[in-house]
């Protein structure tokens, strides 16, 4: 078995471009991945073209010689979207030999050590940042059997804070707890906007409402920071999702850094990596809740790593606040039920792509979200 094709789609998400892929064997399989990146979408396709000597006419079983002679033998580094590019080819070997053995992907991963996992909603508010839309909107999503979920307080505030702004974010933190009872569990997420100072300030005041964590208080790059921060919350730090190599998460795991470790699958280099980082946390106690405000493949490697994964926590998903002829672009999306997803016993992913839906809305690539302007919770184009 042979690779011999590789077909990227860059679909006009309007918030976010997707980008996917299926590659296909000599002998006709095929598999397919997700590598959505904001803001790089074409960045990504052009990567695993330029990379493409590393994986074409290779046997898709050597996922790991696979990934390693995409990164290692490049020599230059290319951060998260080189590692973008290396999940495209990872996780649609993963898919194909899943699919050739006649199994769902998460039987060759681990198995089925959960039966179903816990899921909270993300980007369920697309509305003005004002406490009294934030409670109507939370309290429509428990209405649709939620039990936890993820938010942004902060509007465009970023860096050092004011205590009129940690204040004004507050009265929506207090809204949401106040709609949606004490039962449900709340996400604080921070989108790495603030300083260190700020960050801990934060923190102090959210833990009135009792929050799963506090996600990405700090940028991604200042890890000192995020360390203090864990080190003087109360409330778990979560982070991860802009970590793309094994020994910063060492680094990080290792002096406690975070609670709740969120690497991104599609953006770390593919499943192989997050099983990586997933063995490191468990060494130290610590939870797993992959990243994934992407599109509905991302869903289901998701499902995949988190069936198969012992320190899986909890999920984060969008599927259901995208818009509705997304649903469409694949055959048996993901579903949540009552709050939880559940694996399929399909071989492989579990999915196939739709070509004439995805065709009817293939973009540019110029489809990105900038969380750093007023208003960016609308999720506009």
């Amino acid at each position: 078995m042979k690779i011999v094709k590789i077909e990227p789609f860059v679909v006009g998400n309007p918030w976010k471009s997707w980008v996917f892929f299926r590659l296909t064997t000599d002998d006709g399989y095929t598999g397919i991945s997700e590598s959505t990146l904001n803001g790089f979408a074409l960045s990504v396709v052009q990567s695993v073209k330029e990379l493409s000597p590393y994986f074409m006419n290779r046997d898709p079983h050597d996922i790991e010689r696979i990934a390693y002679d995409m990164f290692a033998h490049v020599f230059s580094r290319g951060g998260m979207i080189h590692k973008s590019a290396i999940t495209a080819i990872e996780v649609a070997c993963w898919d194909i030999i899943a699919k050739h053995a006649g199994v769902p992907l998460w039987k060759l991963i681990g198995g089925k050590f959960n039966e179903k996992l816990l899921c909270y909603a993300n980007g369920w508010y697309r509305h003005e940042r004002t406490p009294e839309e934030f409670a109507k909107s939370s309290k429509k999503v428990v209405d649709m059997g939620y039990k936890a979920l993820k938010f942004d307080p902060f509007g465009d505030i970023a860096g050092v804070v004011t205590l009129k702004e940690i204040r004004e974010s507050m009265e929506i933190v207090e809204a949401v707890r106040s709609s949606i009872g004490n039962d449900i569990e709340i996400l604080i997420e921070g989108h790495g906007r603030f300083a260190v100072d700020s960050a801990i300030r934060i923190a102090n005041e959210i833990e009135r409402f009792d929050p799963m964590v506090f996600e990405e208080p700090v940028t991604p790059e200042n890890i000192d920071g995020l360390k203090e921060v864990s080190k003087r919350s109360k409330v778990p730090i979560a982070a991860g999702e802009r970590f793309y190599n094994i020994e910063l998460w060492a680094d990080v795991l290792s002096e406690g850094g975070v609670q709740i470790a969120q690497p991104d699958i599609i953006n770390s280099g593919g499943i192989s990596h997050a099983k990586k980082v997933a063995a490191i946390a468990e060494a130290y106690g610590v939870g797993v809740a992959p990243h994934n405000p992407q599109g509905p493949i991302s869903t289901a490697i998701c499902v995949s790593f988190g069936v198969s994964t012992p320190n899986f926590a909890i999920q984060e998903i969008f599927d259901d606040f995208n818009e509705p002829w997304t649903r469409k672009l694949i055959k048996k999306p993901f579903e949540v039920k009552d709050g939880y997803l559940y694996p399929s016993e399909k071989p492989g992913l579990g999915i196939e792509l739709v070509d004439e839906k995805i065709n009817q809305h293939l973009s540019d690539g110029s489809e990105a979200l900038n969380l750093f302007i007023k208003g960016w919770e609308k999720r506009e184009k």
